[in-house]
């Protein structure tokens, strides 16, 4: 039934490093509740048919006197001879033995001690001598103590005990992630069919279980077993809130405070969802089309004599009525919501392809074209051939103010054109994007377009001629430079 947490199983693994070094001592310090016990029956588990170690548990070390607790370790190591001796010779006696175990038969003489935090100063510097007990290699005892917080003060209170620390691990309690595993692990792992896992406890039962508990495991356990025996008793399938609200009722703990933080966390969340919505949908009914700037373009054209000049063309700039015509007249014809439809190549992840479509790979993108092919379950069975949509962005991926000068290097009437120029684009030369828009056809009528940009824009017309110039001769030659 150990659920190896991510804390909890590189702890053991710790534990095992430390004592196949021989190290020395080993602490493990963690709050009532979250795991101490657990891991230290785990050890003894994994070491134990290893015959080389010889593991050794004292459960209780409250102990009256120093001689008391050399006589607890010298049975705990099967040592008979210690009757009528004193502490001095006691002590001797037990060095004697690790010198035999450890430094003559080759053995790992191991002392376990849970419930640390009882240990009183004697036994401390006692434990203390037997580490100083060591040969030019390794100590011959190992020390792992289990203890609670209170165990801290003591540390610094004996700086000497400290010191010789060589492994320590603090425990904490599990996160909510980890509490929801636990629970399944533990259900899968009690059903007499162990491929199945009983479906007791709904997410919202676990966050609830989480957070009454505080992600300790005892309380998560004593807590869950509680609901189980109330779903038997009231012949139910599942617990919901008033079942746990029932059993901590008759247990005595009301953690309604943490109830109610919690009614309170998902009534807020639920309003501010609904005012998001709520604005969303009349930003929507309010929204005007794209902006669309046009001014008449000069294109830049390499003469064959000097491919690397670049004529510094003048810019016009439309006047505020010629850009409030164009405003309403795109109005009238809205960007189509499917930009287009593109092939998936050898090779190439949607996820290339999204940053390829969109500028930039994100997780919203890649969730939006997801949801635009129904078909398509996961991006794992994603294969060369299949035919992914790409729906249009409800914002601008390419926003230049009205002083801003950019470069358009290419405008094609479809996707499947520009993406052809994305795919065979320089990976080390400046970022472009491809930006759908609308413009003016053949006949008049206006007609989506999709340019190629350089992403960056630039306040200075110089700079945006510079960055022109680095390009590649065949893109130079119908590149244009735009502003606003």
């Amino acid at each position: 039934m150990f659920f190896k947490s991510s804390q909890h199983q590189r702890c053991v693994k710790k534990l095992e490093l430390a004592i196949h070094l021989q190290k020395g001592l080993s602490v493990v310090i963690g709050k009532i509740g979250t795991g101490k016990s657990t891991i230290c029956r785990q050890l003894l588990r994994q070491i134990h048919n290893n015959d080389k170690i010889q593991a050794h548990l004292i459960l209780d070390p409250e102990f009256n006197s120093s001689e008391e607790f050399l006589l607890t370790i010298a049975k705990t190591f099967a040592i008979n001879d210690t009757e009528k001796k004193s502490a001095w010779q006691t002590k001797d006696i037990i060095k004697d033995y690790l010198f035999e175990q450890a430094a003559k038969l080759g053995k790992i003489p191991v002392l376990v001690i849970d419930e640390g935090q009882k240990l009183p100063d004697f036994c401390l510097e006692i434990l203390r001598e037997f580490l100083n007990y060591e040969t030019n290699k390794n100590k011959l005892l190992q020390i792992i103590i289990f203890a609670q917080e209170e165990f801290n003060h003591t540390l610094k209170s004996k700086a000497n005990f400290a010191d010789r620390i060589a492994s320590c691990h603090h425990l904490s309690p599990l996160n909510f992630k980890d509490t929801r595993d636990m629970i399944t692990f533990r259900l899968r792992k009690s059903h007499r069919l162990q491929d199945k896992t009983p479906n007791f406890f709904s997410p919202l039962t676990m966050f609830l279980i989480y957070l009454i508990s505080g992600g300790y495991p005892r309380k998560i356990v004593m807590l869950c077993s509680k609901l189980i025996i109330a779903l038997l008793v009231n012949n139910k399938k599942k617990a919901g809130l008033f079942e746990v609200i029932n059993c901590l009722r008759e247990t005595g703990n009301f953690a309604y405070g943490k109830i109610f933080k919690f009614a309170g966390i998902l009534l807020i969340t639920g309003m501010v969802i609904i005012l998001i919505f709520n604005f969303a949908l009349r930003r929507g009914s309010t929204a005007i089309a794209e902006r669309i700037t046009t001014p008449a373009p000069l294109e830049i054209k390499a003469t064959p004599t000097k491919p690397a000049t670049i004529p510094h063309p003048p810019i016009n700039k439309t006047t505020k009525i010629e850009r409030s015509k164009k405003v309403q007249q795109s109005s009238s014809t809205p960007l189509p919501r499917i930009l287009g439809s593109l092939p998936v190549e050898s090779g190439i992840s949607l996820s290339k392809m999204v940053a390829r479509v969109y500028g930039r790979y994100t997780r919203a993108r890649l969730r939006m074209v997801m949801n635009a092919n129904k078909n398509i379950k996961s991006v794992r069975k994603i294969r060369p051939g299949d035919i992914i949509i790409f729906p249009r962005e409800k914002k601008k991926n390419f926003l230049p103010e009205p002083t801003d000068f950019w470069l358009e290097l290419a405008h094609k009437s479809n996707l499947n054109s520009a993406y052809e120029i994305m795919k065979n684009y320089p990976e080390n030369a400046e970022p472009i994007i491809i930006v759908p828009t609308l413009r003016p056809g053949e006949d008049g009528q206006i007609v989506p377009v999709f340019m190629l940009v350089v992403e960056r824009r630039f306040t200075k017309k110089e700079k945006a001629v510079d960055i022109l110039k680095k390009l590649p001769r065949r893109l130079q030659i119908n590149a244009r430079i735009r502003q606003g």
